[in-house]
């Protein structure tokens, strides 16, 4: 209703403007409105000022159409009134009487010099820069989506962020192109009010002499302080409505509103103040010159200053006292973590401060986030120190106080991932991805555009530390599953399955043993975020007791989502699987070995083979996995994931839906040769 309501009312205005253009108005009436088009220019004025981006006020330019509409609609409304009855209303008598002191000539001056301030300087100002503005922000588009782009595939932000801000570019493209359009109509309203003026003179000398038989000169007179005055009434507002429209359009992306931005940037400088005021009092003291107004404004500056620097004092004063504070609780955590390792544990060096002080914290939230919907579990918060043994733009994750990764960060530089094998060279300095071990470069933040244009993946220095993190945390999240982590996982599940968990932990199996199946999974990245359907597979073998079996079965019955996962990692182009396979004399040896029959040099020469293998199958470009029997697949993985930790050992049993496979290459026994079939 209430929708509805302001619907009809914008309407109503629509249809009163025609009718003030069209019908006769009484002088009260017009002057009432010429009062409110006085009010909406001053709160449009002030809105802009106090707005802190262009978007809080992306209505400007349709409020600006619809305000020079306004403003010539009161123009015909207030001609029409000049030349039939001479009386235009008490605001336009006002205006001609108190700011024009009756003098027409005065007031055609004032009137062309406010044309001219609006037209030649904000009009024509504005006009340009939101054209320039306009093209600059059309241009940079392609760039601000592919940085979304690059923010939505590293996990950083979610689908609807990436939408939302997706949307504010477009909109802020759609706002700079409005008002480049929208400024020609406030060029045109001050063309527009100097040819209203000239008429209403040019009319009301001829109605005057001719219809109601007045002297000339009187004529001349009244009618030329009558329009000179509709003039000033309405060019007035006009003027606030244009430095409105030069505030909206030269605001900087400064996230504030332009009067606190001005007060910190300029009056906040106490050292130009100061300056400022000492050359005040210098000119005021000079004789021949004014002294009071040098000195008294000096004088003002002076104290501006002297209050402006003290506050300055205390907040720098409170700013060391924070400090000191965050380095002594950073010393304890230190401290703390001599004594008793954290779970998880970044250090860092002395030149990463500032990132991690800064965007570092919610890039690793995100990436504790997305570790959570992919595998399952929340890794612990890291405890965070800055570790003076390190290189400066070093850092090192260590898991219960052993450091299981570590690389560097260049801050103020970009690390850029070429898509395509024939992109352009970007001059850098050439390093490994730390995430995914793939060719990477370290460029300045000045080439951002090119490497853009060429067609890189740009990332950030935090969100290369944040990946990275997310992928050791992903490598060793059986590690990082601690017995108290999975006992909240547990009462997790209890809340909603109190049978499922009572009848199984502690009745049939230990805490530890339950604990031991999930970090099982985990090592080999199989999530284990449906907890109830897992429980219920331990369920079945848990009077087995042995942990590689029940785990087994639990793959089994996972074997859905882990077909799913594999498909993600190793389909080709034509739609088939990818798969490493072992001879028929492999699976049965391995099965000798798994039976414990001595095998001599079997284990070793298979690792031979199995690297020639792997290598074979990864020197075509594509992933694969390693496919097996249900019998070997974990001895095979034993043997794998020494060398090939990211490498997926399955076993035809986990395979649902038939997929078609393709053989890219085969594990020989060790005095055999690798090679590779279709199938």
């Amino acid at each position: 209703m209430r929708n509805w309501g302001r619907d009809a009312m914008m309407g109503f205005a629509a249809v009163a403007l025609v009718g003030v253009m069209l019908a006769p108005m009484p002088p009260w009436l017009l002057a009432l409105l010429q009062t409110a088009n006085l009010a909406i220019a001053l709160v449009v004025l002030l809105a802009t000022l106090y707005a802190r981006d262009v978007l809080e006020m992306s209505v400007f330019p349709s409020l600006l159409l619809g305000t020079t509409l306004f403003r010539l609609a009161l123009n015909v409304a207030a001609t029409r009134l000049i030349l039939l009855k001479g009386n235009a209303g008490p605001v336009i008598a006002a205006f001609g009487h108190f700011l024009m002191g009756s003098n027409p000539i005065v007031g055609f001056v004032t009137f062309v010099i406010l044309i001219i301030v609006q037209f030649v300087v904000i009009t024509k100002g504005s006009e340009r820069v939101a054209e320039v503005a306009a093209r600059f922000t059309l241009d940079a588009m392609p760039g601000k989506q592919m940085s979304i782009d690059a923010d939505l595939n590293a996990g950083l932000i979610k689908d609807t962020e990436a939408k939302e801000r997706r949307r504010t570019i477009e909109r802020e493209a759609d706002f700079y192109g409005a008002m480049d359009g929208a400024s020609k109509f406030v060029r045109g309203d001050a063309v527009a009010g100097i040819l209203i003026v000239a008429a209403n003179v040019l009319g009301g000398f001829l109605v005057g002499v001719l219809g109601r038989h007045l002297a000339a000169g009187q004529a001349l007179h009244q009618y030329s302080l009558l329009a000179v005055g509709d003039g000033l009434v309405t060019q007035v507002p006009a003027l606030l409505l244009s430095v409105a429209a030069g505030v909206m359009v030269t605001r900087s992306a400064d996230a504030d509103n332009l009067t606190s931005v001005l007060m910190e940037q300029v009056l906040g400088n106490v050292r130009v103040i100061f300056a400022v005021a000492s050359s005040l009092i210098v000119l005021g003291v000079i004789p021949g010159l004014p002294h009071m107004p040098f000195l008294v404004l000096g004088a003002g500056l002076g104290v501006w200053a002297w209050y402006s620097n003290q506050a300055q004092r205390r907040k720098a004063a409170v700013a060391e006292i924070e400090a000191a504070v965050s380095r002594r609780q950073e010393q304890k955590r230190v401290e703390v973590s001599v004594g008793e390792p954290a779970l998880l544990g970044l250090r860092y060096g002395v030149s990463l401060g500032s990132m991690v002080s800064g965007e570092l914290p919610s890039r690793l939230r995100v990436a504790r986030s997305e570790l959570a919907k992919q595998l399952g579990i929340l890794v612990p918060d890291p405890a965070m120190g800055m570790d003076p043994e390190l290189e400066p733009q070093h850092y090192a994750v260590d898991i219960r106080g052993v450091e299981v990764a570590r690389n560097e960060v260049r801050v103020g530089q970009l690390l850029i991932l070429a898509q395509r094998p024939d992109a352009p060279r970007i001059p850098g300095v050439d390093v490994l991805d730390p995430a995914f071990g793939v060719p990477a470069t370290w460029v300045p933040e000045t080439v951002k555009k090119q490497a853009r244009d060429a067609g890189y993946t740009i990332v950030e220095p935090p969100s290369v530390l944040a990946t990275h993190f997310q992928e050791v945390c992903a490598a060793n999240s059986a590690d990082l599953l601690d017995r108290a982590g999975c006992k909240r996982l547990l009462e997790g599940v209890r809340q909603t399955s109190p049978t499922l968990v009572d009848d199984l932990v502690p009745k049939v199996l230990p805490l530890w043993q339950v604990q031991k199946v999930f970090q099982g999974l985990l090592r080999e990245r199989v999530s284990i975020r449906n907890l109830s359907h897992i429980l219920e597979a331990i369920s079945e073998v848990a009077s087995s007791g042995d942990v590689d079996s029940m785990v087994e079965h639990v793959r089994a019955a996972l074997a859905p989502e882990i077909t799913r996962d594999v498909k993600a990692a190793a389909l080709d182009e034509a739609g088939r699987l990818r798969v490493i396979v072992a001879d028929a004399a492999v699976e049965e040896h391995l099965l000798r070995v798994q039976a414990g029959t001595q095998v001599p040099g079997f284990l070793s020469g298979l690792r031979v083979t199995l690297a020639q293998a792997i290598t074979h199958a990864m020197s075509q470009g594509a992933a694969a996995v390693v496919l097996t029997t249900p019998a070997t697949r974990v001895l095979m993985r034993q043997i794998v994931q020494r060398n090939w930790p990211r490498l997926m050992v399955v076993s035809t049993g986990e395979l649902v839906g038939n997929p078609q496979t393709f053989v890219a290459s085969r594990i020989a026994m060790p005095e055999q040769q690798a090679g590779g079939v279709a199938s």
